[in-house]
């Protein structure tokens, strides 16, 4: 059934006439005019909560990355930390200290292992060949079981000397060996005495000991050698077979 139209029959406003007035029909928000009974003091509270949240969100954002940058400068350090550790331990020498004795001077049985020649160590080398089957010969040996080569090394030693065969009876001998390098695997051996006529009551024994080195790495950083001490109680000694002479 239709309706007639009547002209004097009042119509509804149309959208664009609700914008005109304001209406809070216009939108789902506050487009254009806010409501008339909004507040400007709630107005202001809502847009201060909105700022707040905006900063808060942000300071969260900045936290976050603030994090992130702290774990990759922990990881880059702890990186840097492990390949100057993995540098220095491939340059660095490992020096072990041992006493021991025997009947070749020329030390020809030893291997990789060099006597350290001095004035002491020439004489012996003239009394073995003279009587090669009795004599004894006490050393300090020096081997280096590191990875690098050991540099500007110094070892120094004092032993005391029980000798049955010398006027002295018993004495102290004091030793001291620089060189400039000692690669790995390899030793060096420092004459301390010789006993011409051993008897069982003879020995030799260690006061202390100190071996002074550094390395290339230590070199490249001008950083001071290392220093280490060898008590009579932490020292190592061996005697070849054939040996009667004590070692302590």
């Amino acid at each position: 059934m239709y309706h007639k139209f009547d002209p004097h029959r009042p119509t509804s406003p149309t959208l664009a006439e609700f914008a005109r007035m304001g209406h809070p029909r216009t939108s789902c928000g506050f487009k254009g005019r806010p409501p008339a009974n909004l507040e400007p003091a709630r107005l202001s509270l809502l847009l201060t909560a909105a700022i707040c949240a905006a900063t808060g969100l942000y300071a969260l954002l900045t936290y976050e990355i603030l994090l992130q940058n702290q774990s990759m400068a922990k990881a880059a350090a702890d990186s840097a930390v492990s390949m100057e550790r993995g540098l220095r331990f491939s340059h660095a020498s490992n020096l072990l200290y041992r006493t021991f004795n025997t009947k070749d001077a020329s030390l020809q049985n030893r291997k990789d292992c060099t006597p350290f020649k001095d004035d002491d160590y020439s004489s012996a080398l003239r009394d073995y060949s003279q009587n090669k089957e009795q004599m004894e010969y006490v050393f300090c040996e020096v081997q280096n079981v590191g990875h690098g080569a050991a540099t500007n090394l110094t070892i120094t030693a004092e032993y005391t000397v029980q000798d049955a065969s010398n006027s002295t009876k018993r004495y102290t001998v004091n030793k001291e060996a620089v060189m400039q390098l000692l690669e790995p695997d390899k030793s060096v051996a420092l004459f301390i005495c010789l006993f011409k006529i051993p008897t069982a009551g003879d020995f030799a024994r260690l006061v202390n000991a100190s071996m002074k080195a550094s390395d290339s790495y230590r070199d490249a950083l001008a950083e001071p050698p290392l220093i280490v001490k060898v008590g009579a109680q932490d020292h190592h000694f061996e005697s070849e077979a054939g040996c009667i002479v004590r070692l302590f």
